[in-house]
């Protein structure tokens, strides 16, 4: 298809690379795409990359397949809004989101555990909340972050059109594992609820030794790699029992406070101003309120995460695929 047929505000799905974090990324939506795009101007796309926003010629985009889909409503207005958008973000240098990244494979652990995976769920959490300590490290305010999918979702939105997401209106394959914006219950997540509505306190300690991962080694292919030993590991758990016995077994120590820990990072990165360090020196542990504000903010803020496989599935508004470009 020429690029003389593309209009600004087309949207690229691609299916994904034989990456560890783009074979995640699928595996989390349940969906064939792994990275969003959008058509910007002069034979060009826009997306927002690990490296942060850029674009790239539309025949130098590799070998992927690729799913190119249109407005249901396109305009010359709508375009140009677009396209405004994107050269603002573009000239702004907006960086790469990864603690979103991060917090979609968190939501997904908790939505998807199983009793025999407490080990492997632990080390995941206990890396993920070095990888996002490292993030919240080396971030730079003032700045608006996203990710590939989200960025694509927040351009239509500041030009005046609010894409309309429908979880489960697609054809998307049902699986055992929950996408982070339908989360199953119960989980992890509204077990740690549970608990600390219960006034279960939590002593957060700095010690990663759980954790493959340490603070100088940002590695986000090794952590996916992880996270996909563990998806593989649930997945291929056939065990009858596995949600009786999660309804039955309290949630043990170790693995509510991972849930805390990360949490607390989260809420840290998100409310610098609001956030008080002396209640993780606490020597009886943060209390219960503390950990219920982590947790709430950590489900309001993160559920409804728009991931690429959403905007294939369940975006109503691009329903109209136009092309599938193939290498």
């Amino acid at each position: 298809m020429p690029n003389s047929e593309f209009i600004t505000g087309d949207v690229f799905l691609f299916e994904p690379d034989p990456s560890c974090i783009s074979r995640l990324i699928c595996k989390l939506s349940n969906a064939p795409v792994s990275h969003a795009a959008m058509y910007f101007e002069d034979g060009k796309v826009v997306e927002e990359g690990l490296s942060g926003i850029g674009t790239r010629n539309t025949s130098d985009l590799g070998d992927r397949t690729i799913h190119v889909r249109r407005y249901s409503k396109p305009s010359e207005a709508l375009s140009k809004a677009l396209l405004e958008e994107a050269k603002k973000r573009l000239e702004a240098k907006e960086p790469y989101s990864m603690g979103n990244l991060i917090m979609v494979g968190v939501l997904t652990i908790l939505n998807m555990w199983k009793p025999d995976a407490r080990k492997e769920v632990k080390i995941a959490l206990s890396s993920l909340c070095v990888l996002l300590a490292n993030v919240i490290d080396k971030k730079m305010t003032g700045e608006h972050a996203s990710t590939c999918s989200q960025f694509v979702y927040e351009v239509y939105k500041n030009s005046g059109v609010k894409l309309n997401v429908e979880h489960g209106s697609g054809d998307r394959p049902t699986s055992n594992i929950a996408s982070s914006s339908t989360p199953k219950s119960p989980t992890l997540l509204s077990l740690a609820i549970e608990n600390a509505e219960s006034g279960q306190t939590a002593i957060i300690s700095c010690d990663d030794s759980n954790s493959k991962l340490n603070s100088k080694s940002f590695d986000l292919e090794t952590l996916s790699c992880l996270l996909l030993d563990i998806l593989d590991k649930t997945e291929n758990n056939t065990d009858e029992n596995s949600a009786s016995d999660i309804l039955a077994d309290k949630l043990d120590d170790e693995l509510y406070v991972e849930i805390i820990k990360f949490a607390s990072l989260l809420y840290k990165a998100d409310n610098p101003e609001d956030f008080d360090h002396s209640v993780l020196s606490n020597k009886d542990g943060l209390t219960s309120d503390w950990i219920k504000r982590f947790l709430e903010h950590m489900l309001k803020n993160y559920s409804g995460f728009v991931m690429p496989g959403d905007l294939y599935y369940d975006c109503t508004d691009l329903k109209n695929e136009i092309v599938v470009l193939n290498s």
